[in-house]
Parts: structure tokens; sequence; C-alpha cells
């Protein structure tokens, strides 16, 4: 697309003006990278699309915006967007609807843990674009529901996790059953070989799309601190409180991990509350709306969990258990520093996942500093100090005059110093002690590009604790996780004939 500048509009893009005022309206001022590159190939050619584009780059507007503009009012399925979880899928219907402007366009909703009769409902009535899951969407489809003979557009957003979480049959199924002649685009955080040898099974003469912008968080701070497995919840305690203003996310290997570990905070002061696949639709929804109202600070969760959480703001995500592929360390990553802001990346990882981190950022490029976990003078003084701000933000608010005079009558009876003592810690429990902080083993940091440190060679720092960890890292890596999918260690993608000719 030669001719696109930094100053490139959304006009200069061939959007249309009804679409041009729901866009102003939503306070879009100028397309990103990944949407200046995607809208125009959409609007003006009819090649499939290969695009590289991490959460928050934009790139539901890329493909949104011309899937609303190219398609008509008329009740029959023009579009249909697969995303890998229903959080993902309501987000991005939400947002694809919002552009529509004054068109008369219907949609259709269709996922798991909701009541087929609506769905049902809706797709009986006639719809012009679809966004699902894959498998609410393939049993509509064999059920006769859901008929793609006519459509015009399919977008698999997120392919790469759809692949990861074991849909490739249910996406084999639904590809084989659409209309052969329909433009296809596939949106992956990564170019990973599953990737590319999924783009041959599913896109025919198509464009490859990687923008420089969409390829490095360059907004991200990415940290790294080596803690023993037994120092984690210690130094993850001391991470919270050293950073001002935590609003983020937490990542757990597993659901029972997320539960424990939310738990553990809420009892340490902080508000957090985890978020995980055994969880109902109706107690997600409610743990995500107490997160983007801030009433809660932190939230745990498993990676398959937070897929798809709609939170633009978010300051920080730390990974509590290194992800198991380059993949899911992009796709955490890119929870943080959306639209421009800023944010910041921490990993906590043991001696034993020296080697395997480091090769997560090696086939990323997200290269993390490493940085001793703060001391216990350090959060000791951060402690006081929220503490601190906290009688502030009190003393701005007048408690009135019965409080006031009960006040001086304590102050006849007691020496002030005690009587505040007291009260703080009552407040605040053993929070302000040195005992509140106990100690963690030190663990010489590793840096990223070097070669034997941690590793077989090297001087690990532990090596009795690698022996015994081995076993269950091992079991970790290539046991089943949340979805039920066993990783595969060879990442194959099984070709079919799902593809088109």
């Amino acid at each position: 697309m030669a001719g696109i500048t930094m100053q490139t509009t959304f006009q200069d893009l061939g959007v249309s003006e009804s679409i041009l005022s729901a866009l102003a309206s939503k306070g879009y001022e100028s397309p990103t990278p990944i949407q200046a590159a995607v809208i125009p190939r959409l609007l003006t050619t009819h090649k499939d699309i290969m695009a590289q584009a991490r959460t928050g780059t934009g790139k539901t507007a890329a493909f949104g915006i011309p899937i609303v503009q190219n398609c008509t009012s008329e009740r029959k399925v023009q579009a249909l967007v697969l995303a890998p979880t229903r959080e993902l899928a309501m987000q991005v219907c939400k947002e694809m609807e919002s552009m529509k402007g004054d068109a008369k366009m219907h949609f259709a909703l269709l996922y798991g843990g909701q009541g087929m009769a609506q769905q049902i409902k809706a797709l009986q009535s006639g719809v012009s674009i679809v966004v699902g899951t894959p498998g609410r969407v393939l049993d509509h489809i064999r059920a006769g529901r859901l008929h793609l003979d006519q459509l015009r557009y399919l977008v698999l957003d997120e392919a790469d996790r759809m692949l990861d979480m074991g849909f490739q049959e249910e996406l084999e199924a639904i590809v084989a059953s659409a209309n052969p002649d329909r433009q296809t685009l596939l949106f992956s955080a990564t170019f990973a070989g599953t990737i590319l040898r999924a783009a041959e099974v599913y896109l025919k003469d198509y464009d490859r799309v990687s923008v420089e912008s969409v390829q490095e968080p360059r907004n991200t701070r990415m940290l790294a601190h080596e803690v023993y497995a037994r120092d984690k919840r210690e130094a993850l305690r001391r991470v919270l409180t050293n950073s001002t203003d935590f609003y983020g996310l937490i990542f757990c290997a597993r659901k029972s991990d997320v539960d424990e570990l939310a738990d553990y905070l809420s009892k340490k002061g902080f508000r957090a509350e985890g978020l995980h696949g055994d969880m109902s639709q109706p107690a997600r929804e409610k743990v995500l709306g107490r997160l983007r109202k801030r009433k809660l600070s932190i939230l745990v969760a498993t990676d398959v969990a937070a897929r798809g959480i709609d939170v633009n703001d978010l300051g920080f995500v730390i990974h509590y258990d290194i992800p198991d592929s380059a993949d899911a360390l992009t796709h955490r990553t890119g929870r943080t520093a959306r639209a421009g802001k800023t944010g910041t990346s921490i990993c906590l990882f043991t001696p034993s996942e020296a080697s395997k981190f480091r090769a997560l950022e090696k086939r990323t490029g997200l290269m993390h500093e490493r940085t001793a976990v703060p001391d216990r003078a350090v959060v000791q003084q951060m402690a006081r100090e929220s503490v601190r701000q906290g009688i502030n933000k009190w003393l701005e608010r007048s408690p009135g005059a019965e409080y006031s005079d009960f006040a001086g009558q304590l102050l006849e009876s007691y020496d002030a110093q005690d009587l505040l003592a007291v009260l703080l810690r009552d407040r605040h429990g053993d929070l302000l002690l040195d005992s509140a902080w106990p100690d963690i083993a030190a663990s010489k940091p590793s840096a990223p590009s070097e070669k034997g440190k941690n590793g077989k060679n090297g001087k690990s720092g532990g090596g009795g604790f690698r022996s015994a960890r081995k076993a269950a890292n091992r079991k970790r890596k290539y046991g089943p996780r949340e979805d039920g999918s066993v990783p595969n260690r060879r990442g194959g993608f099984k070709k079919s004939g799902a593809g088109r000719k």
C-alpha cells in the first residue's frame, strides 16, 4: 500500500462517511499501522490476507471497518468472524456493531455458555454478520441453522490461539462448509511455523501483512526476577507492593493456582480476584465488571480465561508462571501498553526455568531486563508511603464535628503517639513491621543472552533444586492444559481438505 504515511486518515483509506461519523463518535482519530495496511486491501481487492497483529493494535477495526462497509443489510450471512473465546467474541461483536453507523445491519453472537434459544431466534430472523467461537458456530452449521454458502468474508481472529486451544478440527469443518469464493483473513500474534502451515491450508493467493509496530511492544518495560519456587509468593507480594497504582493481570498456569494465589493476595490486603474456565459466565462477567470499574486492581487468570478481556488501560502484566509457548508470551505481554499507552511486563522464573525462559525471549524478541526482587527496606518504605498517602486522602475529607470532638477527648486521655500506633496496627496488621517481609534466598540473575548460566554446563545456584523440579516441570510443560488439550511437542499441523485450490 504505497502512499501510507504517519498523517494518513481513515478518509484517505476509503472509509465511508457513515462509518467515519461512527468512528469519530468513538474517538478514533487516525488509523494504527495494522489498520492502514489492512483496510484498503479489504476495500479494494479480493485477495486473502495473513496479518501479524498482537492484542491492542487495533486489529478488530482493521477487519471490522471494511467488512461492515462492504456488507449489506440483506438478511443473509455475508461475514463470519471466529474467535477463540466467548469474551473475545463478545468484544469483537460489540466493536463491529458500533462501527455500522446508520446502516440497518443485523449481527448474531454465537458462543457456548449462552442459551441456544436466543441464538436460534437471531439466526432464524436473518443476520448479515456472525461472530462466534468455533465450537458453537459448528453446532449451528451441523444443525442446519447457519448457512455459509453466500459467505463473502471469513475472519480467523487470533488463529494461533484457536489452534493452541485444540480447535483445528472445528476450523477445518467450518472452512469446508463455507463459500469457496469467500475472502479469508487470518490474524495471528506471530508467524510461527504452525500458522504458516495453517495459511497454506486456509488461504489462497494471499498477502502477508506485518508492520513494525506490531512486532515489538515499544511502550512496554519488560523486567524479570529469578527466584526459587518456594519464594515466588513473597517475591510477587514485594513486586506488587513496590508498584505504584498497580492495575493489571497476573498469569498462572493452572486453575487451582489461580484460586490459591487470588486468596493469598486478598488476605495480604490486595484487591484481587481470580478468573478461570470453571467459572460460570455470569460469575466471569461479574469479575470482569469489577475489574473495569477498578473495584479490583488485580486479576489472577489462566491464559485461556484471559483471552478477550476488553480492558485497555491495564498498566501491568505479571507472568507468575512462565508461559509454555512463544505465542502465549506475546499474547500476555500484549495485554498492557495498549492504544499507545505505556505498561510493564514482569516475569518470575525459577533457576530451573532459566533456559526455557531465554528460549522464549529469543523466539519472541521480547527481552526482559534481569533485576533483583525489591529488598525488605524498599518494600517496607513503599508500604509506609502507601499508608501515608491514604492518610492524606482521608484528611482531604472533613470527618465532621462529632468525630473531631471525640478525637479531642481521646487525646486528653491517651498519648497521641500510642493512640496512632494502635490505630495503625489495628488497620494494617503487621504490614509495617520487619517481620512482615520474610527473607528471600538470593538467586544470581542470569543475562538473557548468555549461555551456560543456569544451563546444563553452568552454575544454577541450586543444583539440587533443579533436579527435584525436573519431573514436575516436564509434567507442567507437556501435561493437559485448562482447555483439555495436550501440547504437541512437534507443533505439527494436520493438513486436510479444508483448504481451497
